[in-house]
């Protein structure tokens, strides 16, 4: 399977993190940076404490980002 264009990512807020689930495998490295952990069960990233904005502004170079 090959990405034409940029992955999808989506962002959400729950309770003290950022989820974020989509194209994530493409952005991983970009997840890491952020301090995002990934949850198995759930199938996406957490990043803890973190302002969603600022995490969205961050993954918009590397991906289309939705926001929810």
């Amino acid at each position: 399977f090959e990405l034409t264009g940029k992955p999808r990512v989506v962002l959400e807020r729950r309770e003290k993190a950022v989820a974020v689930s989509g194209d994530t495998y493409y952005v991983k490295d970009a997840l890491k940076a952020l301090g995002a952990k990934w949850a198995p069960f759930d199938k996406l990233w957490l990043i803890y404490d973190a302002d969603i904005g600022k995490v969205a502004e961050a993954l918009e170079a590397h991906a289309e980002v939705e926001v929810k």
